[in-house]
């Protein structure tokens, strides 16, 4: 339905089930960097939160590896409900 509204603010929902230590690559890790950088120089105020769900152990290593080329305000924004 055509609303004519702008959209300024989005929740991203990432599903990270089936995530394993094989896609940890180089190629993969280089992905995940240019897709935050492109996500902040183009749509820097448009993310209000992003959900991650389902993270397996792997995620918090590879998470504390990619944060780091991360701006500190995305962190922010970023919730993962159920995670110890």
């Amino acid at each position: 339905i055509k609303q004519n509204r702008t959209v300024d603010k989005a929740t991203f929902v990432v599903d990270f089930k089936g995530l394993s230590a094989r896609h940890l690559s180089k190629p993969s890790k280089t992905l995940a960097e240019e897709l935050f950088q492109i996500e902040e120089r183009y749509y820097p105020e448009i993310v209000q939160r992003a959900i991650m769900i389902q993270t397996p152990k792997i995620f918090n290593l590879a998470f504390g590896i990619m944060k780091r080329f991360v701006d500190p305000n995305t962190v922010q924004k970023m919730i993962f409900p159920g995670n110890s």
